[in-house]
């Protein structure tokens, strides 16, 4: 397994370390696309499986988007409809924007995030902004968050921490990256790692029902993305992350979950 998870991980970085085509994205003002996750793990574990539909405009005043998700993990099938945004307010400031729904014990009831972000001297972006998860049991999360970016040259470098109250417990989450860019902002190459699970990532949950256990469990993560134009409106994204996740019916015990992330974005 680890063979074929380091010979996956080696043709990611061959295959999407340049970009031939010169793209042009202000042209196209709606995408689509299709993406697909699945966890695997090293034990306890069945294979778990997400696929996520969306359509999206990107406009002057900034970027628009629903999707559907549709998850299969402990043997039951699940969606949730999300709405997504990237509203521009000025030159300076521009937000995040996000809403997600389910009636699925599997997901999240309510799920709700919010951000702003600014430019800051000396080629520096800063945010502030929180996360909020609501679940069918009643059990609520907030978490605190925001980040500093610094660009250079053709790479931009990002620290975020999260900071989890949920039920009167709190926990910590710290997550660096380093992105690569190519031709624009739609072609890079992305190494990420962190200590604690990113309430920001779509993660495979553990445990029986742990969706408000898992952002206070120890946890180190890791992983590799890559994105590159395939055509001038076609775009190919692929990524592989693991995670050494503690279980949440057993303290001190972990597992390690390997989960590979494939799509596919048309511009039109």
């Amino acid at each position: 397994m680890k063979k074929q998870i380091a010979s996956l991980i080696f043709i990611i970085m061959i295959f999407f370390s340049r970009s031939p085509v010169q793209s042009n994205p202000s042209e196209y003002n709606f995408e689509i696309g299709l993406n697909q996750h699945t966890g695997v793990f090293s034990r306890i574990f069945d294979t778990q499986h997400q696929t996520g539909l969306y359509v999206a405009t990107n406009q002057s005043f900034g970027k628009y988007m629903i999707r559907l998700r549709r998850g299969f993990r402990f043997e039951q099938t699940a969606y949730q409809w999300e709405f997504e945004s990237y509203p521009i307010f000025s030159d300076q400031y521009y937000g995040y924007l996000i809403y997600a729904w389910s009636d699925s014990e599997i997901f999240s009831q309510h799920r709700a995030g919010a951000e702003l972000f600014t430019t800051l001297p000396f080629r520096n972006e800063g945010s502030l902004g929180f996360r909020y998860m609501n679940f069918q049991n009643g059990s609520q999360s907030w978490i605190y968050t925001g980040s500093l970016n610094h660009y250079y040259a053709s790479f931009l470098f990002i620290f975020r921490p999260y900071f989890v109250y949920s039920d009167g417990r709190s926990g910590q989450t710290f997550t660096g990256s380093v992105r690569h860019y190519f031709n624009d902002a739609g072609d890079y190459v992305l190494v990420r790692g962190g200590k604690g699970v990113s309430p920001d990532q779509t993660l495979m949950q553990l445990g029986e029902r742990p969706e408000k256990d898992i952002l206070l469990l120890r946890s180190l993560q890791g992983g590799i993305e890559s994105r590159n134009h395939l055509t001038n409106r076609i775009v190919g994204q692929l990524s592989i992350d693991v995670f050494q996740q503690e279980l949440a019916f057993d303290p001190g015990s972990y597992v390690i979950n390997w989960l590979f992330q494939y799509g596919l974005i048309y511009h039109f």
